[in-house]
């Protein structure tokens, strides 16, 4: 059925479409509970980006 005469029996009839909500968000950032310790002492900041490690060295 082609979009113009779907959109004329939906207003003859009233009816009107609704977008559903296409993204739910499902995190809580503003909880109480802690951010968990760095027991491992991690450390993810960029070193030399000039550098690549390869092999050979």
């Amino acid at each position: 059925m082609a979009t113009a005469a779907l959109a004329a029996l939906m207003r003859d009839e009233g009816m009107r479409v609704e977008q559903s909500n296409r993204h739910q968000v499902m995190t809580d950032s503003n909880h109480a509970i802690d951010i968990a310790p760095n027991l491992l002492n991690r450390d993810f900041t960029a070193g030399d980006i000039s550098y690549v490690w390869t092999h050979e060295g």
